[in-house]
């Protein structure tokens, strides 16, 4: 019976159990869909872009994908936010299937999209790449557009072509083209609200070039090379991505594509980015150029399994001639052609007709990928722990596992353990990956350390890692100070102090010293999950004494540690129970010291009394100089130098001083005596005693006899003959003062520019008297009372040349037994000559010629397409034929004169006529006598040139010697043609220096006959009817080093001339392996020449703190670059501090600046340095330091700072 009733009672209760359950089910999706009545209406357009407070303003964020502007597929979750609840999720929408609940929603196998549930770790919303890859497979290429937002707001916009690379895609972790492209499954997102969400606008496109595309391509002419692309961007308009690339074959012409147009003829030039019209059709437009074959060059990049072509560059070039790959580029350096490519070399071949092919060679680069170490959890989440460094090929995907993956605590790090790594593809500027660890947590308890009171509670689950203040001290230590007076008799008011000890911080161990600071902060005590003990620290307090005790005949010092001490202080460092002593002294007391000095009557008197101060009972002693008082010494015997210190002060010490004796001698310093030579004997006598000063006479070449002197070489006589003087505190030489003569003898041979520019010829010897030991320069200013040298020489030698370089002037001393000779070079100074003519009343300028001093210029009969001139006005008027010889003796300007003839008719010449008229036979003219412009042998000229006196190839004018113009025989110097002219150097005289100091300079050379110039045929101004005169051939211009020579032979090789003038140069450059100094450097010449000269730097003469090394130096008028820093040429200099390299420096030698152990600093100005020896600056400072100048390339910079690094 009991057994039914409780049967019965528990049916009962099942029942009533599944009516409530029923019940619950009913009302409960009632009562959850009355509370989202509330929520506004959701679309997928709102995905990423609402995001607010509240049931009316929603959160929605996820997935969308769409193509061609139409939804294809969507996934979104949406929340709402409310201070109450927070976040609250409602449901989840897989494109039109909703779920109340966060679990995973997936439509059909095939479909593009996907949910995961809440527990997946890898996102929450699911691309499947290979159900994505269905929306384009009809479409030959395709864009996708990716837009993100986060809480309402944009991210980015980015955009994605399927025939980019793989490198120019979006980032991997989000890319719908990288999906799509390797078929693979991406998760997005993550569970949370404030997610990234994604639109992804998947947009077909055409290739420009397909017949059945929407766009007609007209080639004009030509064929398809590369299609093109265009993307659809709305119903009926393509952007353009990608013109295509068509080609043309080449006619009697090479066409150049010019673009692509909307008409055939002009219209508007299509860019990428323009947007057409579906159905349009677009023309290519070409340009002719003159015909060239084309040359393929291909790029291919070199792996380890084989080769690849990266792609191919069309040029062209001219048949038959050599081409190379390095045409289209051949710069080395990472990514320039082709990311993550470098540039290795390349190949050539002979550009053929047709398929001419050449190769550039690349490789694969290696980037950096950096690997971070953070923290992800704790209060110091996203910390960074360490950073790692390797190479990995571009292209490659890396993870931070590669630097490892051990889970185990302080595996990588004390106090942290590793939990995982990212992934990532190494791009063109390589990648970062990161390795996330989370730190272990611990106790720390304090303990006194003392016997004083207080308490201090445990400090509790401390993360490592992490800084933690510690708590602020609460324990007391306290000390005693005992003060003894050390002495019966003493006394003191106070016997004992109270010291607290000063609380210094907290030991690990109980008997280590402070690590840790009241209050201060700590950070990972220890790796282990365990309580660490700290005990506290204190330490000595300095404590001032101020009791000050007292005892009768002492002075109290201070108090002291130790009772037998000296030394006493008032300050204490006290760390326990201490006792201090008082430290007592004597009292200091006064005693006298007295100097005397010797008279010269041997008396003695007291120069000087001094007060010292000594303590009572001390022995005290004169610390005197023996040579206190120049030329006296101590007499100890008569001093009384040591005693003792008596209280009242009565002690006297007495020091004596006796005068020493000396000697005078006498140095004629190179003179001779003209006396008896015992008038030099040395004089003896005691210091300051006056002696008389030999009356001898001297002679020296050059210099007159003034006087003695105490400095060798010094001109300021210190005394005369026959005069006294004082003797002094030393043995003393007396040097014969020589005054320099102002009449001493020297020379300078002049050497003057030729007419060509290149080389010297030497002049006259010039004869002058100056003053012994004057530097040439500044006597040549004495003499003409100028402030330059250049300006003496100008007064010397007279108008026309200037002087190219005064080394030598400033160099040179002149001796005293007058061999001074001194070399100058001069130059000849240039001018112009202007022809003009007037027309309408208006000066017309037609040609501007260059001439030079002293050259004999040919009146031309013809300028450019001036014809017929008659003759030329000079600027004061006077009428000048053409073929006259002008002596240049500066610029001037000439009128041309014109005769404008009238045809006549005349038979037909049945040979036209030559520059020079064959003579009658039986006939012979001799140069200069006919009516032809038949020049001299071995002088000939170009007619209506202009032309100069130069010589002709091969011809060489001796100095002094030069050939005279002497007329034919019966032939006479016309008026008017200035024969008489001074001739310039190298064909007659030289010109005479003008000398004003000495009335009649000596010369030394014969006299030169004076060349006369022979006067050139007048040519008829009527030319004959039927022929117009040919035109002369225009002067070849030889470029020689600066210098403009203008070549007046009639067929003569510019080649041959220029090689003709450059052996004549020789004398006008300084002889290899000279050694020459300029501003204290000295250089040595290493290349000499017409076309290159160069210098190195071989030492400085004088140690000095800074040292420019200049780019270039001049010498005779021509520039010589410095190129090199000799072996040791700055090697052990104590004061140099700082080098400037010039800009044309390319080599420094071996131990160039070795052990100059000042020498901080080195600037570099020159981009050529290509070769530092070993041990360049090995030895020098340790903070050396370099600079560059903009001028100074990376290569240089790199290469500089590499050796430096060798030599270290």
């Amino acid at each position: 019976m009991d057994k039914q009733l409780f049967l019965m009672k528990r049916m009962i209760l099942l029942c009533v159990v599944c009516v409530l359950g029923f019940l619950s089910l009913i009302c409960y999706p009632a009562k959850k869909a009355k509370a989202e009545e509330n929520l506004p209406t959701v679309m997928a357009a709102d995905i990423g872009k609402r995001y607010g407070k509240g049931l009316s303003n929603p959160c929605v964020s996820g997935v969308r994908i769409s193509r061609n502007n139409y939804m294809k597929a969507y996934a979104y979750d949406v929340y709402s936010y409310t201070d109450a609840t927070g976040w609250k999720f409602h449901f989840a929408n897989l494109f039109g299937s909703r779920r109340n609940d966060k679990e995973a929603i997936k439509i059909r196998d095939g479909f593009c999209l996907g949910i995961g549930d809440d527990m997946e770790c890898r996102g929450r919303f699911i691309i499947y790449g290979k159900w994505a890859k269905d929306l384009i497979k009809d479409y030959p290429c395709y864009s996708i557009k990716t837009t993100r937002y986060q809480k309402g707001e944009m991210l980015s916009l980015e955009y994605e072509y399927s025939t980019d690379s793989r490198a120019n895609w979006t980032d991997s972790q989000y890319s719908l083209m990288l999906a799509i492209a390797q078929e693979r499954t991406y998760y997005v997102g993550i569970h949370s609200p404030d997610r990234v969400s994604y639109w992804y606008d998947l947009n077909p496109g055409i290739f420009l070039g397909d017949e059945e595309d929407d766009v007609t391509l007209n080639t004009m002419g030509g064929e398809m090379s590369e299609k093109g692309e265009a993307y659809t961007e709305l119903s009926n308009q393509y952007v353009i991505h990608k013109l295509p690339v068509p080609v043309r074959r080449r006619d009697r012409n090479v066409y150049l594509f010019d673009g692509w147009y909307t008409s055939a003829d002009g219209g508007v030039k299509l860019n990428e980015g323009d947007f057409i019209e579906k159905g349009v059709t677009l023309y290519a437009h070409w340009k002719a150029v003159p015909k060239k074959c084309d040359v393929t060059c291909i790029d291919v990049l070199q792996t380890a399994g084989g080769e690849e072509v990266l792609g191919t560059t069309t040029f062209q070039a001219e048949y038959g001639e050599l081409a190379s790959g390095s045409a289209i580029g051949c710069s080395t350096g990472s990514g320039i052609y082709y990311p993550g490519r470098d540039y290795v070399g390349c190949s050539d071949s002979i550009v053929q007709a047709e398929g001419t092919v050449v190769y550039r060679y690349f490789k694969n680069a290696s980037r950096n990928v950096f690997c971070i170490d953070v923290v992800q959890v704790g209060p110091d989440a996203g910390q960074q722990l360490g950073s790692h460094l390797w190479q990995a090929e571009y292209g490659t995907t890396v993870s931070g596992e590669t630097i490892g993956s051990d889970t185990s605590v302080s595996a990588y790090y004390t106090g942290y353990r590793y939990i995982y790594s990212s992934m990532k593809q190494v791009g063109d500027d390589g990648c970062t990956v990161y390795r996330y660890f989370t730190p272990i947590m611990y106790n720390i308890e304090f303990v006194s350390g003392c016997a004083s009171g207080g308490s201090m509670s445990v400090m509790r689950n401390l993360y490592y890692g992490h800084d933690y203040s510690l708590t602020m001290n609460s324990f007391i230590n306290k000390k005693r100070i005992t003060l003894d007076t050390n002495a019966p008799e003493a006394s003191s008011d106070t016997k004992f102090l109270t010291v607290y000890s000063d609380f210094v911080g907290w030991a690990e161990t109980a008997t280590g010293s402070a690590v840790y600071y009241d209050g201060g902060s700590v950070n990972g005590l220890t790796s282990q999950e365990e309580t660490v003990r700290l005990y506290a620290v204190w330490s000595g307090r300095e404590a001032t004494v101020d009791v000050q005790p007292k005892r009768l005949g002492y002075e109290f010092a201070g108090w002291s540690l130790d009772k037998e001490t000296s030394a006493g202080a008032k300050q204490f460092y006290i760390e326990k129970d201490t006792t201090l002593y008082a430290v007592w002294t004597p009292a200091p007391v006064d005693y006298h010291i007295e100097y005397y000095k010797q008279r010269l009557d041997k008396t003695y008197e007291r120069v000087s009394t001094y007060t010292m101060k000594a303590l009572t009972g001390e022995k005290v002693q004169v610390g005197a100089d023996k040579d206190m008082f120049p030329g006296f010494y101590l007499d100890e015997g008569s001093s009384k130098l040591t005693g003792i210190v008596k209280a009242d002060g009565s002690l006297i010490l007495n020091v004596y001083f006796q005068r020493r004796e000396y000697n005078v001698s006498f140095d004629p310093d190179g003179g001779s005596v003209l006396t008896d030579i015992k008038a030099l004997d040395p004089i003896f006598g005691l210091f300051e005693q006056s002696v008389v000063l030999p009356e001898a006479q001297l002679q020296k070449t050059g210099y007159i006899f003034d006087g003695w002197t105490i400095e060798k070489g010094s001109r300021l006589a210190a005394g005369r003959p026959g005069e006294t003087y004082a003797l002094p505190n030393h043995d003393l030489v007396l040097y014969a003062c020589w005054l320099p003569r102002e009449d001493t003898r020297y020379q300078i041979i002049p050497y003057y520019e030729n007419l060509n520019g290149v080389g010297y010829v030497k002049g006259e010897t010039v004869d002058l008297r100056g003053t012994t030991d004057l530097s040439v320069e500044e006597d040549l200013m004495q003499m003409y009372q100028t402030k330059d040298v250049a300006e003496s020489i100008h007064k010397m030698f007279g108008s026309g040349y200037r002087l190219a370089d005064k080394t030598a002037l400033e160099q040179t001393t002149i001796a005293p037994d007058g061999t001074t000779c001194v070399e100058i070079y001069l130059q000849r100074d240039k001018y112009e000559f202007n022809f003009y003519i007037v027309k309408d009343g208006e000066k017309q300028n037609i040609e501007v010629q260059q001439v030079a001093y002293g050259q004999k210029y040919i009146m031309p009969e013809k300028i450019k397409d001036i014809e017929y001139i008659i003759g030329y006005l000079d600027e004061q008027g006077e009428k000048i034929l053409p073929g006259h010889v002008m002596m240049v003796k500066g610029s001037c300007s000439f009128e041309i004169c014109q005769e404008i003839p009238t045809p006549v008719p005349t038979e037909k010449a049945t040979n036209p006529p030559s520059e020079t008229e064959a003579p009658v036979p039986g006939e012979t003219k001799k140069p200069g006598t006919g009516g032809t412009d038949t020049p001299a042998p071995g002088e000939t000229t170009k007619p209506g040139t202009g032309g100069t006196d130069t010589p002709a190839p091969g011809e060489t004018t001796k100095p002094g010697t030069g050939g005279t113009d002497t007329p034919a025989p019966g032939e006479t110097t016309k008026p008017g043609t200035d024969g008489t002219d001074t001739p310039a150097p190298g064909e007659t005289n030289t010109p005479s220096p003008v000398v004003t100091r000495i009335p009649v300079p000596v010369r030394t050379n014969t006299p030169v006959p004076v060349k006369t110039n022979t006067p050139l045929p007048v040519r008829s101004t009527q030319p004959p009817a039927s022929t117009k005169p040919s035109a002369s051939p225009d002067p070849s211009g030889l470029d020689k080093d600066g210098m403009s020579v203008i070549s007046t032979w009639t067929g003569a090789d510019s080649k041959d001339i220029a090689s003709k003038l450059a052996d004549s140069a020789v004398d006008a450059f300084v002889k290899k392996g000279t050694v020459v100094t300029k501003k204290g450097i000295r250089y040595k010449v290493t290349k000499s020449g017409p076309k290159t000269r160069s210098v190195s730097v071989i030492g400085i003469n004088k140690d000095r703190g800074t040292v420019r090394i200049p780019a270039q130096i001049s010498m005779r008028g021509y520039s010589y670059p410095v190129t090199k820093i000799d072996k040791k040429a700055l090697a052990q200099k104590k004061k140099l501090t700082r080098v400037i390299v010039g800009r044309n420096v390319k080599q420094i030698g071996r131990k160039a600046f070795y052990n100059s152990r000042k020498l901080s600093r080195i600037s570099f100005e020159s981009a050529k340095l290509t070769k530092i020896e070993k041990g360049a600056w090995k030895g020098c400072s340790k903070r050396l330091r370099f600079t560059f100048s903009k001028s100074c390339g990376m290569k240089t910079k790199q290469y500089i700072l590499k050796r430096n690094m060798l030599m270290k």
